[in-house]
């Protein structure tokens, strides 16, 4: 198969016009592969983004949509405002979110009810922040917020009363 015609009189030997033909070939193939790894390293970059990604909004029933931005104070104090609190940070921590606890798989499924799952953060570290709670209906047991941020979104997110065997609520309770 030819892709190009050299006039051979160009040439006063045989092998100058086959030496061309072979650099065009090896051209070719370099060409060829650089695109091949380029589309593969496009892909896997893509790959690895949206396993990686985290989203910025949740639905839960009751409530609907809500944001989840968590990336400062502001942004962790708004969240609670969206379920008609006010919030106040009070404390910030670093861990590890576990995984392989019954603990784990009933914290989990509170916060499946909520539009949250945790599994796909299992092992990674986040930060778990808590803010003091405050509503119009004020109660006599003072409330706190409790977020789970990882990559400036929240991942998970609970109420409780830190009240001794504390109670762990969902955010529309």
């Amino acid at each position: 198969m030819r892709f190009f015609i050299i006039p051979k009189r160009m040439f006063k030997k045989q092998s100058d016009v086959e030496n061309i033909k072979q650099r065009f070939y090896k051209k070719k193939s370099f060409v060829i592969i650089v695109s091949v790894l380029f589309v593969a390293v496009a892909v896997l970059g893509f790959i690895l983004y949206r396993v990686n990604r985290v989203p910025s909004v949740s639905y839960c029933e009751g409530v609907g949509k809500f944001r989840l931005e968590a990336y400062n104070k502001e942004d962790r104090e708004k969240f609670f405002e969206q379920f008609s609190y006010a919030a106040e940070e009070v404390a910030v921590e670093e861990i590890i979110i576990p995984c392989d606890s019954l603990q784990f798989e009933e914290y989990n499924n509170l916060q499946k009810s909520q539009g949250f799952d945790l599994m796909p953060y299992c092992g990674k570290q986040a930060e778990m922040y808590t803010l003091k709670l405050s509503k119009e209906a004020e109660s006599e047991i003072q409330l706190f917020g409790v977020l789970i941020v990882y990559k400036g979104r929240v991942v998970a997110a609970h109420i409780t009363d830190f009240v001794y065997p504390a109670c762990v609520k969902a955010l529309t309770e």
